[in-house]
């Protein structure tokens, strides 16, 4: 499923680029097959992902431990499905 993530936060841009990769490193990559950040500007990103298993990435990225660092980043996000138009 391809995916487009609409993201704002607190943190620096930089900080939030590492905090992504560091996660689909270490958990993403069993969910999403490949991703693709964009900046928009230093507090707003757009990430496209292509979600092979979205149940269990909704899952990883709602933990308890997700949920903190979203609190203490000012992280707040909204999610959209995407279709190819033909």
């Amino acid at each position: 499923m391809n995916t487009l993530i609409v993201s704002t936060f607190d943190c620096s841009f930089e900080y939030f680029d590492k905090f992504v990769a560091d996660f689909h490193e270490k958990e993403g990559h069993k969910y999403v097959e490949e991703y693709e950040l964009i900046k928009v500007n230093e507090n707003k990103s757009h990430l496209i992902l292509k979600v092979k298993d979205l149940e269990g990435f909704a899952a990883a990225t709602s933990t308890p431990e997700m949920k903190k660092w979203d609190k203490e980043n000012g992280y707040k996000d909204i999610c959209y499905s995407l279709t190819p138009v033909e």
